[in-house]
C-alpha cells in the first residue's frame, strides 16, 4: 500500500515557486530536452565535417584532373605538386597535408576538425572507354558525413574531360 502511495504521489502536482508541476512530467520532459541535444549534436558534427570535406573535393579535384591530364598528354605522371598549377592554390586551413601518390591518386590528409583529424580522402581520375570518372575513397571515420562521391558503394562520378584550366584567360 505504502509503494502505491509514492507511485502516487510522483504524479500529483506541486508547487515550486510560481509553477506546478508534477515530479513524472518534469523527468520526462527533461529527459526529451537531453535526447533532442543529443541528436542536434550529432547531426549538426556530421554537418561540419560534410562541409570541410566538400572543401577538400573542391580544392583537391582540379589537382587530381590535372595531374591525370599531364599524365596522359607526357607519359608520366607529376613527380611532385609544384608541377600542377592547381595545386598552388592555398589550402583550406583544415588540411594537414596534400600528397601526390603513385598509383596515379591525391590523397588529402586532414589535421581539422578534431573529429577526422588524420582521416583522409584518396582522389584519383579513372579511364573507363572514353570516358573519365572521378574516384574517390575514403580511409578513417567521418562519422557518417561522406559526400555521394565518396560513399562506399557509390559509383563513380563522370567528369567532363578535358578539364578546364585554372590559368586565367589572356586578356589582349
Amino acid at each position: 500500500m505504502k509503494f502505491l502511495k509514492f507511485v502516487l504521489s510522483l504524479f500529483k502536482r506541486r508547487k515550486i515557486g510560481s509553477l506546478s508541476v508534477s515530479p513524472v512530467g518534469l523527468a520526462v520532459f527533461c529527459l526529451i530536452v537531453v535526447a533532442v541535444v543529443v541528436v542536434s549534436r550529432d547531426v549538426f558534427e556530421a554537418k561540419e565535417i560534410q562541409a570541410h570535406l566538400y572543401a577538400a573535393l573542391n580544392y583537391a579535384r582540379p589537382i587530381t584532373e590535372q595531374a591525370r591530364l599531364m599524365q596522359e598528354q607526357t607519359g608520366k605522371w607529376p613527380a611532385s605538386l609544384a608541377e600542377i598549377e592547381a595545386a598552388k592554390a592555398t589550402p583550406p586551413p583544415q588540411f594537414g597535408r596534400t600528397l601526390l601518390l603513385r598509383e596515379g591518386e591525391v590523397r588529402v590528409v586532414f589535421a581539422n576538425p578534431p573529429a577526422i583529424a588524420n582521416a583522409s580522402l584518396s582522389l584519383k581520375v579513372s579511364v573507363r572507354g572514353n570516358e573519365h570518372f572521378f574516384e574517390c575513397s575514403p580511409e578513417g571515420d567521418f562519422k557518417g558525413a561522406l559526400p555521394a562521391p565518396c560513399r562506399p558503394g557509390e559509383g563513380p562520378q563522370r567528369v567532363v574531360w578535358p578539364p578546364k584550366s585554372s590559368k586565367p584567360a589572356a586578356n589582349g
